[in-house]
């Protein structure tokens, strides 16, 4: 799991250090919201627990909001009340977040996870690398 985390932060530091020293790097992997939640969604593919669910850019929102599968085994556990998955899961995003942040790219480092059953619901929001709302909070 570390090791993913490890991963996003060595390509968006070899990105900044590619933009500063001009480098080819930066010319081929342009920073673009579409280009981060690749990043983001490969990193945080755990298709067991998470299922389809996938981070997108919501341009309006200012964030990266993914849908969450009501089929993966992460919200069936979390429907039952078992929040171990759930936990796992938010602190990969709000790491994701964080390295964001640090890197430089503050303004892809809002994140929201969307209720699958009633889509003006949030079940997580993170931004900056802080936890705005979880709704694990809501059923403890």
């Amino acid at each position: 799991m570390k090791k993913r985390f490890t991963r996003l932060f060595v390509v968006l530091l070899a990105l900044v250090c590619g933009a500063y020293f001009g480098s080819s790097t930066a010319s081929a992997h342009k920073v673009t919201p579409k280009y981060v939640a690749k990043l983001v969604n490969k990193d945080l593919k755990e298709p067991d627990e998470t299922g389809t669910t996938k981070f997108k850019w919501i341009k309006k929102d200012q964030a990266f909001e993914a849908v969450l599968d009501p089929n993966c085994d992460m919200y069936q556990q979390m429907d039952s009340g078992q929040v171990s998955v759930w936990e796992s899961y938010t602190k990969a995003v709000k790491y994701e977040s964080k390295t964001l942040k640090k890197s430089g790219y503050s303004k892809y480092s809002n994140f929201a996870v969307i209720n699958p059953e009633d889509h003006s619901k949030i079940f997580l929001q993170i931004a900056k690398g802080k936890t705005l709302y979880d709704v694990k909070d809501d059923l403890q």
